[in-house]
């Protein structure tokens, strides 16, 4: 009970944030819902919770994919949206692989890697 009672506040958060936001806003909220997923998903790994684990990671290759490469226009967006989506796809492989082999330390280079995209993209406002 507990349990679904966070998550239903979580979700209304979530959408609290996204109601009014505009296109830039929209990306920033998710960098920092999968910035939250994976720091959640690297202290299940190292508390043996694979359950949680799994599930984290799988909203998160979700997030990035739904996300984050769906908003980029290879067409015009030119080398800058074509080195994002290899970077995407790369880190959709690195949580893949983290979560057949319950490895936090790729889980934590995701991470890196989508915290400093977040930080450039925060800036670019």
């Amino acid at each position: 009970m507990i349990k679904s009672n966070a998550s239903a506040y979580s979700k209304v958060g979530v959408e609290a944030k996204v109601h009014g936001a505009d296109a830039h806003r929209l990306i920033e909220i998710i960098f920092e819902e999968i910035i939250k997923k994976l720091t959640s998903a690297i202290y299940m790994i190292e508390n043996s919770n694979y359950s949680s684990k799994g599930q984290l990671l799988g909203e998160s290759i979700t997030l990035i994919g739904s996300g984050l490469q769906s908003s980029l226009n290879l067409e015009q967006g030119g080398e800058i949206s074509i080195n994002l989506n290899s970077l995407y796809l790369y880190c959709v492989k690195l949580l893949t692989e983290a979560n057949v082999e319950n490895d936090s330390s790729k889980v934590a280079e995701v991470l890196n890697i989508i915290s400093g995209l977040k930080q450039s993209w925060s800036e670019i406002k």
